[in-house]
């Protein structure tokens, strides 16, 4: 069993690495947050792109949304 303050590996498991549960906690928050503005208010005109899972594939869809 880890220290209190370290993220348990089984969150870890499909979710981003951060080296203490406060810190992993309000990168919840903020991502959260980030989608549901993205939900209620429409497609926001930039983005935080650390707020997602898979930064990459979100710059990849990006680029293949454009020329469609």
């Amino acid at each position: 069993m880890g220290a209190l303050w370290q993220v348990p590996p089984l969150w870890l498991k499909n979710a981003w690495y951060s080296p203490t549960v406060g810190i992993w906690f309000q990168s919840l928050l903020s991502r959260f947050e980030q989608f549901d503005k993205w939900i209620h208010s429409g497609r926001p005109k930039s983005f935080w792109l650390p707020g997602f899972t898979n930064g990459q594939g979100f710059l990849t869809a990006c680029r293949q949304e454009v020329p469609r």
